[in-house]
């Protein structure tokens, strides 16, 4: 038997050179990783293990530094009379250091550079051959040059793109999913693995592509190309629906391939944005699975800035580890073995159904898509619905079902029009409010045509449908009344099931800030037009101090308000949800900072529901707060435009008045002007008065900021 040492500086290649072990016959190797060598007493154990071996290999990345004690290691084997090959890129000493001939040298190098466990494998049988008296290992082929980017699937081994695309159902949804050439040169895929096991077992394709994503190396491709190569087709069109990529850092930004020059004519035209699919992004954590769902910060600090932050800026759907590196077991018996990435499988799991989700919106026609619009509503009273930091959020809200509309998507057969409100221009005192949820009797049709508008003129009719129904505010609500002026009410054994089904932490967190669930139907606010629903977000608790409910990140939400989104996802059956406006308080919910785990609060509320989030673009903190903890699509919206608050309509003319009528006292004019502006004034004000008194504002029965 023919002993073979190596020493590599990083575990990346251990996973390779296991696999290699295992295909050897007729050489026993032995190996060590920096992890391994923690004091020089380790390395000169390593050393005295190698003092009869054919042939050392010592693969430094970097400097002698790369590798614990290297010159005592180097001496004691040079005294030992064992041949060494240093391998280090770049570097004089390497060459000095190495005792075997330069040709050998070389031809190791290659093997290595080349990478992967045949690689790997055919560069120890190279140095049995030379060095020791092993058998059989006459036939060793030339290194082998392995694709840097390339598919990749458990169940077809060595497969091209041509050949897997085929594979793909086309009634299916396709989720692509993006990682690193290493972990796939040093079979470190267990994690991509259970990504397509999990995709699949949703009714999904999946196509799995790695590649090296911001190379600048000749000979290798970057994830711009990839994309364009392997997910779309020859037409450039997308061939798949969504993304799982676990990529660090941004694919976009200047330090990233595009120099700050170019940012003016580029930026529109990122390549993620040309595919045109939502990416949605994972982390590959280097703690353990242990150590992170035991954390409370869920990624660590340099993984906040690499696989979150950054990712950012390419406008991915943040999300959450999905697997952990665990120290794998030495099966080939070298003496070491790999830390690798484990899958989390709970992650995984909700990971894949939000990519899966998000995917199936491409594949299911508007008429049949069903989304619910969530207003706030802090604190939780009916003038207090729809309250939005710089934005109408009612009129918002009908901009938005006008747009639904015009795209197909059934709002129902009551729709009317928001552009051309018809008889009444769009004062909604004239038709009435909004009743028992029947929009149709009370909002004008134009021309018989109703198909393609908002279901409500304004928002002032909007606000008037939802408080026509039940909402927050049920001081004015007789109990016997509540289930008739409901959207629906969720039964106490139908959330049992759905209490049941949350994690042991989340279960434990709501338990032992509310106790267990009261014994009645919970009520779910709101009107639905057609597929698309509007509502108010649940208040986070009752009875206490209001600042302390919405903002406190250790309050539990109560069970109304588990039970509400428990009905978006299960029984209202959304395809999507919009969080209209900054902010609800959903993201503020106990859990992980980053990185939600299942027990999080954010997390066992939206779950896997494709979530839209428009939010202010003055802040960026507390909207990277909403994008990573409700795994949230923003839309920025811009600040309103500002000026002057002064007076306006009755009050701009009064006070012009006014101002008359002090200059009229003070001139030289006709002594009866001032008499006349005086009865101007006062019957001016009788007017405001009783407008005021007939019909008070939209703003004051919405809520919403006058922008």
């Amino acid at each position: 038997m023919t002993k073979i040492g190596l020493y590599t500086a990083t575990e990346n290649e251990l996973g390779a050179v296991q696999t290699a072990a295992e295909r050897l016959t007729g050489v026993d190797l032995a190996v060590r990783s920096d992890g391994d060598l923690d004091e020089q007493r380790d390395v000169a154990s390593f050393v005295d293990e190698l003092r009869d071996a054919a042939a050392v290999v010592l693969w430094l990345h970097g400097g002698q530094d790369s590798m614990p004690a290297y010159e005592f290691a180097v001496d004691e084997l040079r005294d030992a009379g064992v041949p060494l090959v240093v391998k280090a890129t770049g570097d004089a000493f390497a060459s000095e250091d190495t005792t075997v001939t330069t040709g050998d040298r070389t031809t190791v190098s290659e093997y290595l550079d080349c990478g992967g466990a045949v690689n790997i494998a055919n560069g120890i049988r190279f140095l049995a051959r030379q060095y020791g008296n092993a058998d059989g290992t006459d036939e060793i082929d030339d290194p082998i040059e392995l694709p840097t980017e390339g598919v990749y699937h458990p169940d077809y081994p060595g497969t091209d793109h041509e050949e897997l695309i085929a594979t793909l159902d086309g009634d299916r949804p396709t989720v692509g999913v993006w990682f690193y050439e290493s972990h796939w040169t040093h079979e470190n895929v267990r994690y991509v693995d259970a990504q397509v096991r999990r995709l699949e077992a949703l009714g999904a394709n999946a196509l799995p592509v790695f590649c090296n994503p911001v190379t600048d190396e000749d000979g290798q491709e970057d994830a711009k190309w990839t994309a364009e190569r392997y997910f779309t087709d020859d037409r450039g069109d997308a061939v798949v629906d969504a993304v799982l990529s676990s990529f660090m850092f941004s694919l976009s930004m200047s330090e990233r391939g595009r120099d700050a020059a170019d940012e003016g004519t580029d930026a529109e035209s990122v390549f993620l944005d040309e595919l045109g699919v939502p990416v949605i992004q994972t982390v590959t954590t280097m703690r353990s699975r242990s150590r992170y769902e035991s954390s409370d910060t869920g990624v660590m600090g340099f993984e906040l800035a690499l696989s979150v932050a950054l990712p950012e800026f390419d406008g991915n759907v943040i999300t959450h580890p999905i697997s952990g590196k665990e120290r794998t077991e030495d099966d080939a018996g070298i003496g070491s073995a790999p830390k690798q990435h484990f899958p989390i499988e709970d992650r995984v799991d909700h990971a894949a159904r939000l990519a899966v989700n998000w995917a199936e919106l491409r594949h299911t026609p508007n008429e049949d898509k069903k989304v619910a619009v969530v207003l706030h509503n802090y604190p939780p009273s009916d003038d207090g619905i729809g309250t939005a930091f710089g934005l109408d959020s009612p009129k918002s809200t009908v901009n938005l079902l006008d747009e639904l509309a015009g795209r197909g998507y059934d709002l129902g057969s009551g729709a009317g029009s928001a552009s051309d409100p018809g008889p009444g221009d769009g004062d909604a005192t004239e038709t009435g409010p909004v009743a028992d949820g029947d929009v149709a009797d009370s909002v004008p049709v134009v021309d018989g045509d109703v198909a393609d508008s908002a279901p409500v003129v304004d928002g002032e009719q909007l606000i008037d449908a939802l408080t026509g129904q039940l909402t927050l505010d049920d001081r004015w609500v007789a109990p016997a009344d509540v289930r008739d002026r409901s959207v629906d009410t969720v039964s106490p054994a139908r959330y049992a099931e759905w209490f049941d089904a949350r994690s042991d932490r989340f279960r434990d967190g709501v338990l032992d800030e509310w106790g267990e669930p009261p014994n009645r139907p919970f009520a779910i606010p709101g009107v639905e037009f057609g597929n698309v629903l509007v509502t108010v977000q649940p208040p986070r608790g009752f009875g206490m101090d209001p600042e302390k409910v919405y903002h406190d990140s250790d309050l539990w939400p109560p069970h109304d308000y588990v039970a509400f989104y428990g009905w978006l996802r299960d029984e209202f059956a959304a395809d999507a949800v919009v969080h209209l406006g900054t902010h609800g308080s959903l993201e503020w919910l106990p859990g992980k900072t980053v990185g939600l785990g299942s027990g999080s609060a954010p997390d066992g509320l939206i779950d896997d529901l494709p979530n839209v989030y428009p939010y202010i673009v003055n802040n960026p903190g507390e909207g990277t707060q909403a994008k990573r903890r409700s795994y949230a699509a923003v839309v920025d919206y811009l600040t309103p435009v500002m000026r002057r608050a002064g007076s306006y309509d009755e009050l701009a003319e009064l006070e012009d008045l006014a101002r008359r009528y002090r200059e009229a006292g003070g001139t030289e004019v006709r002594t009866d002007d001032g008499a006349r502006l005086g009865e101007l004034i006062r019957e001016r004000s009788r007017t405001a008065r009783s407008t005021a008194t007939r019909s008070p504002s939209t703003n004051s029965s919405s809520g919403s900021t006058r922008t």
